[in-house]
C-alpha cells in the first residue's frame, strides 16, 4: 500500500511538471536584424509595432505606424499593461538594447508573441528602410 501511495505521488508530480512546462503559450522573444524585423512585420497584419525610445530620441523619427512608450519613463510597466497581450509585438529602441530587455519585461507580463529589433532604429536608418515624422 505504502509503495502505491509513493508511485501515486511521483505520477502526479511528474504530471503537475509536464502541464506546467507544456502549458506555457508564451513564446521566447525573437531578436530580428532589420530586414527580417520589416518582412516579418509586413506578414503580421494587426500586429503592434511599439517604439521604446525617449521622445527626443523620437525626434528623429519614427518607424511607419508605431506607437511610442518610453522605456526609460516610470510608468512603462502600467502603460504595457493596457495592451493586448494576445497580439503580436515588434518592438524598437536606438540601438537594440532596450527594446531586448522591454520584449523580456513583456513576456514575464503574458504577452504572447515579441519580435525586436536587434541594432534598433539606428540600423533601420542606416539601411534606408521608410521612417516617418513623429505623430504621422
Amino acid at each position: 500500500m505504502r509503495k502505491a501511495f509513493l508511485i501515486l505521488i511521483l505520477f502526479q508530480a511528474t504530471v503537475f511538471t509536464y502541464a506546467q512546462q507544456s502549458g506555457a503559450t508564451s513564446k521566447s522573444p525573437e531578436i530580428l536584424d532589420a530586414k527580417t524585423f520589416q518582412a516579418k512585420l509586413a506578414k503580421r497584419p494587426g500586429a503592434i509595432l511599439l517604439d521604446v525610445r525617449t521622445a527626443v530620441e523620437v525626434e528623429a523619427g519614427v518607424i511607419p505606424g508605431a506607437i511610442v512608450i518610453d522605456y526609460n519613463a516610470p510608468n512603462f510597466s502600467t502603460k504595457i499593461e493596457t495592451l493586448d497581450k494576445s497580439k503580436p509585438y515588434f518592438v524598437y529602441c536606438k540601438g537594440g538594447s532596450r527594446s531586448k530587455r522591454a520584449v523580456e519585461q513583456m513576456s514575464k507580463a503574458g504577452f504572447k508573441e515579441l519580435y525586436a529589433l536587434k541594432d534598433g532604429f539606428d540600423d533601420w536608418i542606416n539601411l534606408g528602410l521608410p521612417r516617418a515624422a513623429p505623430n504621422d
